[in-house]
């Protein structure tokens, strides 16, 4: 009787370690728009009341999988911020709509993306 608990408890406990995307904790970073003609010129996204716009989510590292020889700088990893639907919605809605809507953690950071976790 003592092995079939034991058994069972294990196997409810394992099951999270197995899942195919870990439980990362919820962080945020910044958002800012950059024009689709003239990426240089971006500016931090700003609320009514001129404060800067944060978006709630958490980095992943991923594998784009494409094969990319003739580029000698391609990187085939990169980051990305992953938010739900509601909190893109939100944000891109502080960037003008002929503007990227791009996460930063600061003005130093390299150009990320958002992806929205469905």
């Amino acid at each position: 009787m003592l092995k079939k608990v034991f058994l069972i408890l294990s196997t409810i406990i394992s099951i999270p370690a197995f899942s195919r995307e870990s439980k990362v904790p919820l962080t945020t970073t910044y958002v800012y728009c950059s024009p689709y003609s003239d990426r240089k010129n971006w500016r931090w996204a700003v609320d009514t009341n001129n404060n800067y716009v944060i978006a709630s989510g958490y980095w992943k590292l991923v594998n784009y999988n494409i094969k990319k020889n003739y580029v000698a700088t391609y990187k085939p990893f990169s980051y990305v911020f992953v938010i739900t639907p509601n909190e893109y919605n939100r944000v891109s809605s502080f960037c003008k709509s002929d503007e990227h809507t791009q996460p930063a953690d600061n003005s130093a950071s390299q150009w990320y993306a958002f992806s929205i976790k469905g």
